[in-house]
């Protein structure tokens, strides 16, 4: 019975430094998805104001890590379940509060419900009205949560992966109804080679004004996520984030 307690006690030894060393072993990435300004790709690289402070981070803290742009949906998946893994530009909401530890504010944006101008017969004058209507959002997202937690379903072939596929649905007929943040519906259009004009902003909801943030997943190195939080309080104060923002939102 003393040599079963004594193997017993040995696994529960081996899982605990297996799952330390799994921590600090793990290699610092950072993901995002196609969210322009914030975060996109133009040839292979990957821009963005947001995109511009992590890199800054990353110099400031000498932290070597890998930014890729991928699905939303799959991003906040693995930044939700791996150690080390920064993911941006995220809502800060009362549902993710405890899933990340919170690096830094990148902006506040309002999220509206968009339609074409050719859609006459559009009659919108709250939330709930949405499900009326063909709408589609980003999977994952946090306006998917919202609508999720008011009972009012998504059709599973209504959710897109990028700003661009909402676009282009409106545009196609696809959707009657769109969800996005209206900094990035504006700069999408316009790089979709389409006018503001041809949409029309037919509600805006309050409850989806939320700041944007860097995170990164609970499970973290420690010395990791004090590094990033002390560095992006330094570009805070030297008016880097600042900078970065104006740099790309000044264009719109």
């Amino acid at each position: 019975m003393r040599y079963l307690h004594f193997e017993i006690f040995c696994v529960l030894v081996l899982s605990v430094l297996q799952f330390s060393c799994q921590k600090k072993d793990s290699p610092l990435i950072a993901l995002s998805e196609e969210f322009p300004p914030l975060n996109y790709t133009y040839k292979d690289s990957v821009l963005g104001c947001s995109t511009e402070i992590v890199r800054e981070l990353f110099k400031r803290t000498n932290i070597q890590g890998k930014i890729s742009i991928i699905k939303w949906i799959d991003a906040y998946d693995e930044a939700k379940k791996r150690p080390n893994t920064v993911i941006f530009s995220i809502a800060r909401t009362h549902e993710r509060e405890k899933l990340f530890n919170w690096i830094g504010q990148i902006t506040v944006a309002e999220s509206n419900v968009f339609a074409s101008k050719r859609n006459a017969g559009i009659n919108i004058e709250s939330y709930k009205d949405i499900a009326r209507y063909k709408t589609s959002l980003i999977k994952g997202s946090y306006v998917s949560d919202f609508f999720r937690d008011k009972g009012i379903d998504i059709n599973d072939e209504q959710y897109a992966n990028s700003p661009i596929e909402l676009v282009n649905k409106i545009m196609s007929g696809e959707a009657e109804l769109i969800i996005l943040n209206k900094l990035v519906f504006n700069y999408t259009v316009r790089n979709l080679g389409y006018y503001l004009s041809d949409f029309k902003e037919v509600l805006r909801i309050p409850e989806l004004d939320k700041k944007y943030y860097v995170a990164i997943s609970k499970n973290s190195d420690p010395d990791i996520v004090e590094k990033l939080q002390t560095a992006y309080k330094t570009l805070e104060k030297e008016n880097f984030i600042e900078s970065a923002l104006s740099k790309y939102l000044n264009t719109n």
